[in-house]
Formats: structure tokens, sequence, C-alpha cells
């Protein structure tokens, strides 16, 4: 599947697909208009690379210098497993479980 990204308000995306390296500056468009305290829906997420998560820790970075934060929305257990094995499971906010 081919990564889909989509605003849904001020502060909410959606990212499904697969999130690597050659389909981040596509994902930045989107998380770059997010502001303050943001949701990303990563319900439908089936992959992230290592790219993928940079460019998470980059939201996050940019939104916390304001106040902000990002939340992960719906994240299944592997992007939460995966989160976990890297230390950053305290770096965002979870939210709902996923699959």
């Amino acid at each position: 599947m081919t990564l889909i990204t989509e605003k849904r308000g001020d502060d909410t995306a959606m990212i499904a697909g697969r999130l690597y390296a050659a389909r981040v500056p596509a994902a930045r468009q989107i998380l770059d208009s997010l502001d303050g305290v943001a949701t990303l829906d990563c319900t439908s997420l089936e992959y992230i690379s290592s790219a993928g998560f940079t460019l998470l820790m980059e939201t996050q970075k940019r939104l916390s210098k304001d106040g902000g934060t990002l939340r992960l929305a719906g994240a299944s257990r592997h992007l939460r497993d995966l989160l976990q094995f890297s230390g950053l499971e305290t770096l965002f906010e979870l939210t709902g479980a996923g699959k």
C-alpha cells in the first residue's frame, strides 16, 4: 500500500500505509502543518522505517518548542513495541489501542 496522508482539522492528521524514506517528504507536508497539541491517527499505518521515526521525532521537537505535543492515536502493538525497544515511548503520548 502506498502512503496516504490527510489533514483532518487544525490539529489532527491521518497516516496510512507504509512510511519509509521515499515517502517522508509527502508525510512532512502534512506534519509540518500541525500546531499545538496535535494528533496523528496511526490506525492504518502498516510500516514505519527509521526515516519515518526521525520525522515523528522532528515533529515532536518542533511542537514541544511552543508547548505542544504529538499524540499518536491507534498505534498498533508492533508500532508500540518499536517505540518501546527504541526508548521513544516516553517521547510521544499514545492514545487508543490499535490492532
